[in-house]
């Protein structure tokens, strides 16, 4: 090999060197857009509490209103994990007598009703 090609061969490879050391990549990292919690939970309350007080105005008994308030969290569960999979639910109500809490985690509630 020639004395001239030795520095074209070592000032390509130099080069290249420099060019991968200085060069930027360019990514982007998506994430999804987190769900606005607040917006969620405000809207769970509000249909939440008409759900009771239609069951109370009609009269129905506290299991049937507890019934009704059940199958409208799951459903509106289902809603809301369309726009966060991983969100959960947790509901207590009561009053100086009773309580109510339920668990909405993965699956089936977890009810318990606790009185004095």
């Amino acid at each position: 090999m020639k004395r001239g090609q030795f520095f074209i061969i070592t000032g390509v490879i130099v080069a290249l060197i420099i060019a991968g050391l200085t060069s930027i990549v360019n990514y982007a990292v998506t994430q999804p857009e987190p769900v606005k919690f607040y917006d969620l939970s405000e809207h769970y309350e509000a249909e939440a509490t008409r759900v009771i007080d239609s069951g109370v105005y009609s009269g129905e008994s506290e299991q049937q209103i507890r019934d009704k308030l059940d199958n409208f969290t799951i459903n509106y569960l289902e809603y809301a994990q369309e726009r966060d999979p991983n969100l959960e639910l947790v509901y207590i109500y009561g009053d100086a007598e009773k309580v109510t809490i339920a668990n909405y985690r993965s699956g089936s509630p977890i009810m318990a009703h606790g009185e004095e």
